[in-house]
């Protein structure tokens, strides 16, 4: 426990930062083997876990999939001469996302497959954006 709390505090934030997502599952992996063998993993918790990946896996679809409705609108404003201002629809956007999506894509946070309620197209000068976590859900 004491060579846990050790590595743990000393081992310095930065150093820890540098590590790659590999080595850190296996120090991970040696701690809670270690804390299990002496009683002490519940009180523990997961020392390392602050240092994961912050973005989930829902957040990285969402993302994703104003990727592809953004490329969509690009590619319905190049064939169809639009301007900057102009909006599409989600019929318009389904010839574009066809191959990719069988139907139009949702927010993996939404409760149903409704297209409109996940997202907002806006106008071609705009980015998409998410409905349901417009502050978290947001294309860089």
């Amino acid at each position: 426990m004491l060579v846990l709390v050790g590595l743990t505090c000393f081992a310095g934030f930065s150093v820890l930062k540098e590590m790659t997502m590999k080595s850190r599952r296996r120090l991970r992996g040696i701690i809670w083997g270690m804390a299990s063998m002496f009683g002490a993993a519940a009180p523990l918790g997961d020392p390392l876990n602050a240092w994961d990946h912050p973005h989930p896996s829902g957040m990285n679809q969402c993302i994703n999939n104003l990727r592809y409705i953004d490329s969509a609108k690009q590619e319905w404003a190049f064939n169809n001469n639009k301007r900057p201002d102009d909006v599409p629809t989600p019929s318009d956007l389904v010839p574009y996302l066809s191959r990719d999506f069988h139907n139009l894509p949702c927010c993996p946070r939404a409760d149903s497959t409704n297209f409109d309620e996940s997202y907002s197209i806006n106008a071609l000068k705009a980015k998409p954006a998410c409905k349901l976590a417009p502050d978290i859900h947001v294309l860089p």
